[in-house]
């Protein structure tokens, strides 16, 4: 019996390419954070003058930045989910794809 193969299929080398182009990301987003945020997070005792810390100004522009950095370092997070799940999906396809194999392999010979 000719194994034939209909539905779903994924490419050789699909969920790699996709992991390998997306796990950058994450990292990417984090040292963006650190490096672009982070040093802004914190003003200088005059940084907006002393009107600035009396009225809140500075307060509220520190509590931003913090704000933007941790969800900077979030949305980083989930890019790894991303990938990760990606990984969990590529070793689940393969087992199944093996499983069915398997099946139909032996339901060939059976009927052989």
């Amino acid at each position: 019996m000719a194994e034939t193969h209909r539905g779903f299929h994924v490419d050789e080398g699909a969920y790699e390419s996709f992991v390998k182009n997306i796990d950058p990301f994450g990292d990417e987003f984090d040292k963006t954070a650190k490096s672009t945020v982070a040093p802004h997070v914190e003003l200088a005792g005059d940084g907006f003058s002393v009107m600035g810390g009396e009225s809140g100004f500075s307060g509220a522009y520190s509590g931003r930045m913090q704000e933007l950095e941790a969800r900077m370092g979030k949305l980083g997070g989930k890019w790894r989910e991303m990938a990760d799940a990606a990984r969990r999906t590529y070793a689940n396809y393969d087992v199944m794809e093996d499983d069915h194999t398997g099946s139909l392999r032996d339901i060939g010979k059976a009927l052989g």
